[in-house]
C-alpha cells in the first residue's frame, strides 16, 4: 500500500491506496495521489474522487486488453455482426475519467503545454 500525507488544514495524516483498487487502480493511484500531495491539494474529501478516477482508469484499461482479446466486433445470437457490448462501457469509463481529471485538477499542466502561443500585438500598427 502506497502512504501518502494528506493536508488537513495544516496538519497532515497518512492515507493508503483504497485496498478495493485493481493492480492498475492502485498504480494510478500511486502516480496521481504522489503529485496531487506534492502540490498540497491532496484533502480527505478528494480522496473518494480519486480513488472513483483510479477505478475507471482501470477499468478503461481492462476494456482495452478484452476488446484487443475478442475484436471490436462480436457476432450476435442470430449471427448478426455488432459491436462489442464493452465499447459503450470503454466509452463512459473513458468519460468519467476525464471529468474527474478535471475536477482533480490533473489536465490543468497538459491544458496549458498544448494551448497555442499568445499572439503577439502591435499597438503602433492598426492593422496588426
Amino acid at each position: 500500500m502506497t502512504r501518502l500525507k494528506v493536508v488537513t488544514g495544516g496538519k497532515g495524516k497518512q492515507s493508503t491506496t483504497p485496498a478495493w483498487l485493481d493492480e492498475h487502480g492502485a498504480a494510478e493511484w500511486s502516480r496521481v495521489a504522489g503529485e496531487l500531495a506534492r502540490r498540497g491539494v491532496l484533502t480527505p474529501d478528494l480522496e473518494g474522487l480519486l480513488a472513483t478516477y483510479c477505478s475507471q482508469v482501470a477499468l478503461v484499461r481492462a476494456c482495452d486488453e478484452r476488446l484487443a482479446a475478442e475484436g471490436l466486433m462480436i457476432t450476435g445470437g442470430d449471427q448478426t455482426p455488432r459491436p462489442h457490448p464493452l465499447l459503450n462501457t470503454k466509452n463512459k469509463a473513458a468519460a468519467t475519467v476525464l471529468q474527474l481529471a478535471k475536477r482533480l485538477g490533473l489536465l490543468n499542466a497538459t491544458s496549458k503545454a498544448q494551448a497555442p502561443p499568445a499572439r503577439q500585438v502591435d499597438h503602433e500598427d492598426p492593422w496588426a
